[in-house]
């Protein structure tokens, strides 16, 4: 049985960035990332990117290689990024989705 939480996050920068930590420490602090965001036109989703960016900076041996805008948050958006994110990247080892 798998358990769901739901999380509201207040601070977006903040917020990425500890779920970019937590990332960082399950991949061991290398691996090649794939990062789905939100409308690059909406705040939320431009803080959340800067969260994640601050973050990996400090992680030289995690790569982010494929980045893809979902435009609008949708889950049928996430599955078409991880489809292109895996035909160009098979080695990704892990995904930082900053949307639903």
């Amino acid at each position: 049985m798998r358990a769901v939480v739901t999380v509201h996050i207040v601070d977006d920068i903040g917020g990425a960035q500890l779920g970019a930590e937590h990332l960082a420490g399950l991949l061991g602090g290398w691996g090649a990332v794939a990062h789905f965001y939100g409308p690059l036109d909406v705040r939320t989703a431009v803080n959340r990117a800067d969260g994640l960016r601050a973050v990996m900076a400090r992680y030289p041996q995690i790569r982010i290689v494929y980045e893809g805008e979902g435009a609008d948050w949708s889950y049928e958006a996430g599955q078409r990024l991880m489809r292109e994110a895996l035909v160009t990247h098979p080695e990704i080892a892990a995904v930082f989705a900053a949307s639903d």
